[in-house]
């Protein structure tokens, strides 16, 4: 089994990770880490190459309070309602529409009127009664 080397080392600056450390404590993955040390926004110590093998513990932790509280304030807040388009929206209220037809009770008309429109009504929207005009 290989020995791996030390994941934790500390100096007068401070407590070192390295990056496969980092990266788990964190949350991002080790090419973003090498990313934001790149742009200056994380602190490192690099190898020869360029390339950070350290980052500075009270950053990493920064980070990860930082992606917890973002995740904690997602599920806080409600998912957004759906965007019915103009095709559902029109299918939603047809239905509602025949459901009314067939079971709503109007004020206005009343007795043989009412109920006559009633049977207009739900005729008109019933596809199986619906009549083709004259010479289709």
């Amino acid at each position: 089994m290989a020995k791996r080397g030390k994941l934790v080392w500390q100096d007068s600056d401070g407590i070192w990770l390295a990056p496969s450390l980092a990266a788990k404590r964190s949350g991002l993955s080790k090419p973003e880490l090498a990313r934001r040390a790149a742009l200056g926004a994380l602190r490192s110590i690099d190898d020869q190459s360029g390339q950070p093998v350290w980052y500075l513990e009270v950053e990493i932790a920064k980070l990860a309070r930082d992606r917890a509280l973002a995740q904690q304030g997602k599920a806080d807040r409600p998912k957004p309602a759906r965007k019915l388009s103009d095709a559902a929206l029109e299918a939603q209220h047809t239905r509602a529409w025949k459901q009314e037809a067939v079971t709503r009770r109007y004020a206005v008309p009343t007795g043989v009127a009412a109920h006559m429109e009633r049977i207009m009504i739900a005729d008109t929207l019933d596809p199986a009664k619906a009549k083709k005009p004259k010479g289709d």
